[in-house]
């Protein structure tokens, strides 16, 4: 690509990243908005390439008072080691938010993952997860995988990287809900993601996407799907600040639940 062009379309593209975050705004107004946000790593994954400590903390807090009465909370983090060729990283985040004395939204999330660079273009990847989200109906779902991560495409300005790896999960619902589950508590699952981090400004911003399509092997109606869509910009210095929008499907569900959850999310972090 010409060098002149490359600004130009940096600006497109975040002039349409803005308006797909406001389109994403206006559907809370039909979606629920208790689906919890993940911490996209795509988006710091540059940052991992260089030996050491690195990582990323983020929070935010709304209080009401007056004719609302009521107090948001959400808070991340993430914290990654590289040394060679291995890579070591933990991603964690909780939300909770009450209104009226009732608490809607109750969620923690916590990810560990482990790279190993087979070769330049081929990484061998494990990981392990948990999670609770109370108006879920889920008490605890965790879950464990291993397979090949591949690189598609790897500049100073994009990346795109596609995994594919065997999934065993282990969920615990709610008490209101455990005597109607939908599928049985132990499930085996193949995990495919898209990832794309495209660098609009460098040193300064980065928009970054993945994609998760995680089918049940003996029951491919049985399927999951989570986008997480991030932009990450740099004040100054460690301060950055972050717009993310989460969309979650999940089918089958129980009954008195939605398949679709959507979620976007503002915040502020420091970087390290």
């Amino acid at each position: 690509m010409h060098g002149s062009a490359r600004p130009a379309l940096r600006a497109v593209i975040l002039a349409r990243t803005i308006s797909l975050f406001l389109s994403a705004a206006g559907g809370l107004l039909v979606a629920p908005s208790e689906a919890r946000a993940q911490v996209n790593v795509e988006g710091l994954r540059k940052a991992f390439t260089t030996p050491g400590v690195h990582g990323k903390l983020g929070g935010s807090i709304t209080t009401y008072n007056g004719n609302t009465q009521g107090t948001e909370l959400g808070g991340s983090a993430l914290l990654g080691y590289r040394e060679g060729h291995e890579l070591v990283y933990v991603s964690t985040n909780s939300n909770y938010a009450s209104f009226g004395g009732d608490v809607s939204v109750a969620n923690t999330f916590v990810h560990f993952r482990y790279n190993h660079t087979v070769t330049p273009l081929v990484t061998a990847e494990a990981f392990a997860q948990g999670e609770s989200d109370r108006f879920r109906r889920l008490r605890l779902r965790t879950l464990v995988g291993i397979g090949p991560r591949f690189t598609l495409v790897e500049s100073d300005d994009l990346v795109l990287y596609y995994g594919v790896s065997y999934m065993f999960e282990h969920t615990t619902l709610g008490e209101s809900v455990s005597d109607a589950p939908v599928r049985p508590a132990d499930v085996h699952r193949m995990n495919n993601y898209a990832a794309l981090a495209f660098v609009l400004d460098p040193g300064r911003a980065v928009l970054a996407n993945t994609l998760y399509v995680q089918p049940r092997f003996d029951d491919l109606g049985d399927i999951r799907m989570l986008d997480v869509l991030g932009l990450d910009v740099t004040i100054t210095g460690m301060l950055t600040a972050s717009l993310q929008a989460t969309l979650r499907y999940e089918s089958p569900v129980p009954e008195s639940l939605k398949r679709a959850d959507l979620m976007v999310k503002n915040m502020l972090g420091v970087t390290f």
